[in-house]
């Protein structure tokens, strides 16, 4: 199972941003008058979310709604449009909407990167799908040790 984390930017144009546990870009997307579904099953393909991030506060119910359907954490955080431009600068993307989900996708990552490089220095020899299991649980709350004893 390939774990990932998601910027979802809720709206007319839903646009969605998928980056590894190693912060890599995997997508970004857009889609116009898409329904909940239709978003769950497009990240679905891509793996499953460890964090769904969004960049605005309250967070929307749509947004809500996915994470609640991935048991994934959340995160949020208000992101002013100079820091979005910043966290996007290098990407080639089509809208607003594919940068807005990037930039809160990438904010998360930023948020917990020094734990999952930590995670990784101690997992360094497990294959890249146990690694992120273990980065999966240990940011749901488990220390790693409890988590490598469930891998065997």
């Amino acid at each position: 199972m390939r774990y990932i984390i998601v910027g979802i930017d809720p709206g007319t144009t839903t646009g969605l941003a998928c980056l590894s546990l190693k912060g890599d870009l995997l997508k970004t997307v857009s889609y116009k008058n898409a329904g909940k579904e239709k978003i769950i099953r497009a990240i679905s393909e891509l793996g499953s979310p460890v964090i769904i991030a969004c960049d605005r506060v309250p967070v929307p119910s749509f947004v809500l709604s996915v994470k609640a359907k991935f048991n994934a954490k959340l995160f949020a955080e208000l992101l002013s449009n100079e820091e979005k431009e910043h966290l996007t600068r290098r990407y080639n993307l089509k809208n607003k909407h594919e940068k807005d989900a990037l930039a809160a996708a990438i904010k998360a990552y930023n948020y917990y990167s020094s734990k999952i490089r930590n995670i990784i220095k101690y997992t360094k020899d497990l294959p890249p799908d146990k690694q992120d299991h273990v980065i999966r649980e240990v940011l749901f709350g488990k220390r790693i040790k409890d988590a490598l004893s469930e891998l065997e």
